[in-house]
């Protein structure tokens, strides 16, 4: 299975984070919400973590 470092994302706005998780082969949950400011405060698992590609990246939005 292709396991890959999961990217810091913490200080980024939501739709760059789940781009940047996304070029990394994870997903964001939950997804980055529409036409707002929010940016990431915190993520799980943290970065730097090998996970399966594909696998889920946990973040807590803060505007």
């Amino acid at each position: 299975m292709d396991h890959r470092a999961v990217p810091s994302v913490v200080g980024l706005p939501a739709t760059t984070a789940e781009a940047v998780l996304q070029a990394a082969g994870f997903r964001m949950s939950p997804a980055a919400p529409m036409g707002t400011q929010m940016h990431v405060r915190s993520q799980a698992p943290p970065p730097g973590v090998q996970m399966a590609a594909g696998s889920l990246v946990s973040v807590i939005f803060a505007s």
